[in-house]
C-alpha cells in the first residue's frame, strides 16, 4: 500500500499564539514528488464566538501568503486520506 505524508504548518503572528494546520499534500509515489495542491485540516475561531474545523481541498500552499512553517509529522497509507 502507498505512503502520504502528513505535515504541520505553523502560521506565525505577532500579535496572537501560534496557529496550528494538517497539511496532507498530493503525492507521487513513482517519482517521490510532493505537489503544493493537496489537503488542509484546520480549526479557526477563538474562545469567545466559538471555534470551527474546516477541510479545505485542492489547497495550493504556494499561494498562501501569512509566514508559515512546514514539518513533516508522519507517513500515513493512502487509505486513511
Amino acid at each position: 500500500m502507498s505512503q502520504r505524508p502528513v505535515y504541520i504548518v505553523s502560521y506565525s503572528s505577532p500579535l496572537f499564539p501560534a496557529y496550528w494546520a494538517l497539511w496532507v499534500p498530493s503525492y507521487d509515489v513513482q517519482t517521490k514528488v510532493t505537489a503544493n495542491v493537496g489537503r488542509q485540516i484546520q480549526v479557526e475561531g477563538d474562545a469567545l464566538k466559538g471555534f470551527y474545523h474546516e477541510f479545505r481541498r485542492n489547497h495550493d500552499m504556494s499561494l498562501t501568503t501569512r509566514p508559515n512553517s512546514i514539518h513533516l509529522v508522519s507517513w500515513t497509507d493512502a487509505a486513511n486520506i
